[in-house]
C-alpha cells in the first residue's frame, strides 16, 4: 500500500447569474436542467468568459478538483488529453479550489492549455455540492445533468457512448454526504449527539458519500476510532499502530488466509465488497487498550488474526564499500523523480537514503530492503534509468561507495492467519 500525498491547485473565477436564473441555487440532481449561468475569468479559452449555454450541442464536463488532492492534479493531464481526442463534441471546464496565481504556476509546467480552467464558486459549489475530489459533473448537450461521477468513469469509452446517443450507467457514481463531521460518530448517533454507551462497536459495509479515511478522537472523556470506507489491510494496520500507507506490502504473511480479500485493486469496482466502514467508542480510561480491542473485533469478524513478528526473510541490504564512501548533498531542494514515467536520468537530491529504499520497497514483487550502512544524512544521487534493475543500480551506486546485495535477515512480518479453529471464528465471509 503506497504512501500517497495529496496536493493541488486552481484559477480564479467569478460567477454572474442572469436574472432567470439566480433564482436557482438549490444543488441539482440527475435530469434537472442546469441553469444558463456566465462564467467570468477562463484561463485558456477564446474569450474570458462564456454562457453554459455557450456549449449547447456538446458533451460537457465540470471537473471539481482541489489544492490539496493529489488525485486531482493527477487527473488534469488525462482530461486535457480526453479533450484533445474531442475536440468539436465535448468541452470540460476545471472548477478548481485555489487562487489564480496558484493555479497558473501549478497547470503550466503541466502543458494544459486544452483545459479551460477557472477557481472555485459558490454558486458552482451550491448547484454541485461535494466534499471529496475530484467530482466529474455530465452535461449532456441539451444542458441536462445526466450524472456525477468520480474519476473512475472519465474515458474514451463513456464519452463516445454519450456522443452517439447511448443510454450510459455510470460505473462509479457520487454523492457525498455534506453533513459528515470526522469529530462526530459515524453511526452511533444520526443526530451527531455525544454517545452514552458504555461500549460501543460496529462495523458496516461501504457508505456511499463518506470519505475514505481513518483515526482517532478523544476528548476529556472518551475515545473513539473511526475507519470511513477502508479496506480489511488499513483496519489492521490501525489495530496494530503500524505505518498507515507504508507498510510494505512485501512484509506481509498471508498464513492460510486469502490475500485478495485484503488488496483492492480496482476501488471503484470492488469498494462494495472490500471496504468497510467501523467504529469504535469507549470510556477514555480504555485509551491503552483501545486497538487491542479494535483487533479482536476485526479478529472476530473476519476470522483472519493478526501479529508482528520476526521473520528470516531474504532481503536486498544496502551497505557501504569501506573507504569508497562519497555521500554529499549540494543542498538544493529536496526532490526526486523516482515516480516519473521520465525514463532517463533517475535522481534524488537533497534527500535521505530512506526515499530511495522506500520506493525500492514498493515495486511490485520485490524483495524487502535494509539499510545498514549506518548513514543518516541527505544526499544526492544520480541513478540509471530503471530502478528495478539492480545490476545496473548497483553500478550507479559504486560511485557513492554503496552497494545492494541480497541476503537474510530477521525483519519484522505481519502474519496474517486462519482463525478457522478457533470457534465461530468469522462473521464475515472469507
Amino acid at each position: 500500500m503506497k504512501k500517497t500525498i495529496q496536493t493541488i491547485v486552481l484559477a480564479a473565477l467569478c460567477l454572474f447569474l442572469s436574472s432567470a436564473a439566480r433564482a436557482q441555487t438549490a444543488a441539482l440532481k440527475i435530469g434537472d436542467q442546469v441553469p444558463d449561468i456566465t462564467i467570468n475569468n477562463i484561463i485558456n479559452y477564446k474569450s474570458s468568459s462564456a454562457k453554459l449555454s455557450d456549449f449547447k450541442g456538446k458533451l460537457l464536463i465540470l471537473d471539481f478538483w482541489s489544492t490539496d488532492c493529489h488525485a486531482s492534479i493527477e487527473l488534469l493531464a488525462e482530461l486535457a488529453r480526453l479533450q484533445q481526442a474531442f475536440p468539436d463534441k465535448l468541452k470540460i471546464i476545471t472548477v478548481g479550489k485555489g487562487e489564480k496565481d496558484e493555479v497558473k504556476r501549478i497547470t503550466s509546467p503541466k502543458g494544459l492549455s486544452a483545459l479551460s480552467l477557472i477557481a472555485s464558486d459558490s454558486l458552482l459549489n451550491s448547484l454541485f455540492p461535494h466534499y471529496l475530489f475530484p467530482q466529474l459533473v455530465w452535461i449532456n448537450p441539451e444542458l441536462k445533468v445526466l450524472g456525477i461521477t468520480t474519476a473512475y468513469d472519465a474515458n474514451e469509452a463513456t464519452i463516445q457512448k454519450i456522443l452517439d446517443g447511448e443510454q450510459v450507467v455510470f460505473k462509479d457514481p457520487k454523492a457525498d454526504r455534506m453533513d459528515y463531521n470526522p469529530d462526530k460518530p459515524l453511526f452511533s448517533n444520526s443526530d451527531g449527539g455525544e454517545s452514552q454507551d458504555l461500549y460501543h462497536s460496529v462495523l458496516k459495509a461501504y457508505t456511499n458519500g463518506l470519505p475514505g479515511e481513518l483515526g482517532i478522537r478523544k476528548d476529556s472523556s472518551r475515545i473513539r476510532i473511526y475507519a470511513a470506507n477502508q479496506g480489511r489491510l488499513s483496519l489492521y494496520f490501525m489495530a496494530l499502530n503500524l505505518p498507515m500507507y507504508s507498510w510494505p506490502l512485501n512484509r506481509i504473511i498471508y498464513q492460510n488466509v486469502a490475500s485478495d480479500k485484503f488488496r483492492i485493486s480496482n476501488r471503484a469496482e470492488e469498494k462494495q465488497e472490500k471496504a468497510y466502514c467501523y467504529e469504535l467508542d469507549l470510556p477514555l480510561f480504555f485509551e491503552d487498550r483501545a486497538r487491542a480491542i479494535m483487533l479482536q473485533d476485526l479478529q472476530r469478524l473476519f476470522g483472519t488474526g493478526a501479529r508482528i513478528e520476526k521473520r528470516n526473510t531474504l532481503c536486498y541490504v544496502l551497505s557501504t564499500t569501506p573507504g569508497k564512501l562519497k555521500l554529499q548533498s549540494s543542498g538544493s531542494e529536496t526532490e526526486n523523480n523516482f515516480q516519473s514515467a521520465i525514463t532517463v536520468g533517475k535522481f534524488m537530491n537533497n534527500s535521505p537514503l530512506f526515499s530511495l529504499l522506500d520506493y525500492l520497497e514498493q515495486i511490485p514483487g520485490s524483495l524487502p530492503v535494509i539499510d545498514e550502512t549506518g548513514f543518516t544524512g541527505r544526499i544526492d544521487l544520480q541513478l540509471n534509468n530503471n530502478l528495478q534493475d539492480i545490476p545496473a543500480l548497483n553500478y550507479a551506486l559504486l560511485k557513492y561507495g554503496l552497494q545492494l546485495q541480497r541476503a537474510e535477515r530477521a525483519i519484522d512480518m505481519l502474519v496474517l492467519y486462519s482463525m478457522d479453529s478457533a470457534p465461530a471464528a468469522s462473521l464475515i465471509k472469507p
